[in-house]
């Protein structure tokens, strides 16, 4: 295993249960193993379809308000800038 991905795996250890299941998931199905099809609970049904009602209406975030959930905590944009600044500092 490499040294990044014993940091991810420390850094997510952290986190609460659920959230470590839906990476867990995430980083098998990249692996290729397959997984079970998720059942959305009925609270993301109807945020589903709440999200497909206004996507109908038209009703989208704007570029400003959309804008922070594409950085990260260095106000990055990108994971290739993360890893250029990563490989220069030997991370």
């Amino acid at each position: 295993m490499t040294r990044l991905l014993e940091q991810a795996v420390a850094t997510l250890s952290a986190l609460p249960d659920n959230v470590q299941d839906e990476v867990a998931y995430m980083l098998l199905q990249f692996a290729g193993i397959e997984q079970p099809t998720y059942e959305l609970t009925p609270e993301e049904h109807a945020d589903l379809a709440e999200a497909e009602a206004e996507a109908a209406r038209g009703e989208f975030a704007t570029e400003r308000k959309s804008a922070p959930c594409g950085r990260n905590m260095a106000g990055e944009t990108s994971i290739h800038q993360t890893r250029r600044r990563t490989d220069r500092h030997g991370a």
